[in-house]
């Protein structure tokens, strides 16, 4: 696949996105920062990720354009 065709494909799945999707993702993420605070983090103490591991995953960049 080239460059080109990714890139057009990553906008296309962009644009099927609605408003919805976004409202209904932010609301679990939001429940999900409320889970942090209120267990101090304990929950996700075995997700965090070393330094090293860090480093060797790919930069990903969201963009959001309101409609």
């Amino acid at each position: 696949m080239s460059p080109n065709e990714l890139r057009d494909r990553i906008t296309h799945a962009l644009q099927t996105i609605t408003a919805d999707t976004l409202h209904r993702v932010w609301d679990e993420f939001d429940y999900r920062v409320d889970v942090c605070r209120v267990t101090q983090g304990a929950h996700i103490e075995g997700l965090c990720l070393t330094h090293e591991k860090r480093e060797q995953l790919p930069l990903l960049t969201v963009y959001v354009v309101p409609v």
